[in-house]
């Protein structure tokens, strides 16, 4: 698995912010879903989510989704939904899985070595991204570089 570091930027992006239990997040997708489909929006890009701190009392989690659309658009702020017209981030490494039986974790302890030879600190929780190849997904997993030498 080779490691690239390099910038996350994407354009239009709507993000739904909510709460789930850690890994189950397919009525969260429903909802946005849901939200896409009533506003007549076409999407450019992967979905990527990123977790918060785990509950350990209720398994669950801050989830934000966040999905690249073609058109600007405007619409109110509220606790769930917000936009983006440009989503960067400057630095970080990128990993890519591409089967799904690969263990995040080990690819995760994989980002962490590189990063401490490196001399790099990378700021968490990471960013995955959906890419839907052929019927499957690979998954991209983004730790944004807190600190440490620039590219």
């Amino acid at each position: 698995m080779a490691i690239i570091r390099g910038k996350l930027e994407f354009q239009n992006v709507i993000t739904m912010h909510t709460r789930s239990i850690y890994g189950k997040w397919q009525e969260q997708a429903m909802q946005l879903r849901s939200f896409i489909i009533k506003n007549n929006l076409f999407i450019t890009g992967p979905v990527m989510v990123r977790w918060g701190k785990i509950d350990e009392a209720t398994k669950e989690a801050d989830l934000t989704v966040y999905l690249p659309t073609f058109q600007k658009l405007q619409f109110p702020k509220n606790d769930t939904f917000s936009y983006q017209e440009t989503f960067l981030i400057e630095d970080g490494l990128k990993i890519r899985q591409t089967s799904a039986n690969d263990d995040i974790a080990a690819t995760e302890a994989l980002l962490a070595v590189m990063a401490e030879k490196a001399a790099l600190k990378l700021q968490k929780p990471y960013y995955y991204i959906y890419l839907p190849v052929f019927g499957e997904y690979i998954l991209d997993i983004y730790a944004p570089v807190e600190e440490g030498v620039n590219p």
